[in-house]
């Protein structure tokens, strides 16, 4: 069957897996469903999300999801858009149509002058894991915006983000099952960035994915508990920042300049992190998050800084 749901609070497209997705991980307002089926032995489940954003502004996410039990290995294809404009042209993408990919429809199913590729920004990746005796995952999850044909002659640049990372298996203590990940993720510069500004991967202040941001690297370890109607999630991080930020594009700084420096070229911000969330059930669509999360600002020039954040969200879903 198909299962529909409607939320206004976090969103997350990690499933098991406790790192923050690449792909969506966000405070949304959001209509999504999905259904499962089988074909040529394996178990496919397809998934597809929208959310307004304001300002004429749009996300659509959908996905597909290649499994087998008994299979160790998994895989999980994404695209994601982030769609400027009104009218007819946002509508066809802008939709609950399944197996729809908004890529081919900005370069087949339009012509230029209805739609200009400066309003819609696309980003396509997978998540490949591997699923070892004991239980535990290894995992790595690519996000590309876009990848130049030939890296040599081409003009195109590499920009995407790269996650690998271990899951483990659940461990029972009482009536807890404990879990934890480590991983290192690298965001190339101009990631999540696009040209003319307002197809950002951003809602408002909170990216539309993992928070990392564009030029920059981390390790994180995670440790999460779970019980039939509570879990939570603590997290430690290690971060290096570059030059590299949202407001900027690469073919405003020429393809040489942009090449040379599409990854951490110097070290301005390194930052310590300690975040911790909390999930609470209070019935079968009723679900309380809240997250909370402080920074140690180490800047390459100035003072230490301190950042705290935090959020609050009742998530509805049917």
């Amino acid at each position: 069957g198909i299962n529909f749901r409607l939320k206004n609070g976090y969103t997350d497209w990690n499933d098991s897996l406790l790192f923050p997705s690449q792909a969506v991980s966000a405070y949304l307002l959001s209509g999504s469903y999905d259904f499962s089926f089988s074909l040529f032995s394996f178990d496919w489940r397809y998934e597809r999300l929208l959310s307004p954003l304001w300002d004429r502004r749009y996300f659509i996410a959908h996905r597909i999801r290649i499994d087998k039990e008994d299979f160790p290995f998994y895989l999980d294809f994404y695209e994601t858009s982030v769609v400027v404009g009104d009218g007819n042209d946002v509508w066809v993408m802008f939709n609950p149509v399944p197996f729809l990919p908004v890529y081919l429809v900005q370069h087949i199913g339009l012509k230029k002058e209805e739609l200009k590729n400066r309003d819609i920004n696309v980003c396509m990746g997978f998540n490949l894991g591997y699923r070892l005796a004991d239980g535990g995952v290894l995992f790595t999850d690519i996000i590309v915006d876009d990848f130049p044909q030939n890296p040599l002659k081409d003009v195109q640049l590499p920009v995407m983000g790269i996650t690998v990372a271990y899951n483990s298996q659940e461990i029972k203590i009482k009536e807890k099952d404990l879990q934890y990940s480590l991983g290192y993720t690298a965001n190339t510069r101009f990631l999540h960035a696009h040209y003319g500004g307002e197809a950002r991967y951003t809602n408002r202040y909170e990216f539309l994915g993992d928070d990392l941001g564009p030029d920059a690297d981390r390790i994180l370890l995670m440790l999460g508990q779970k019980k039939p109607d509570y879990s939570s999630v603590l997290g430690l991080s290690y971060e290096r920042h570059g030059p590299g930020d949202l407001t900027e594009h690469w073919l405003d700084m020429g393809r040489e300049k942009a090449w040379s420096e599409f990854f951490l070229s110097d070290i301005l911000e390194r930052k310590l992190g300690v975040e911790a969330s909390f999930k609470k059930e209070f019935a079968s669509s009723l679900t309380l998050k809240t997250d909370a999360k402080i920074q140690r600002i180490y800047p390459k020039e100035g003072n230490k800084v301190n950042r705290l954040q935090g959020a609050l969200s009742m998530i509805y879903s049917f």
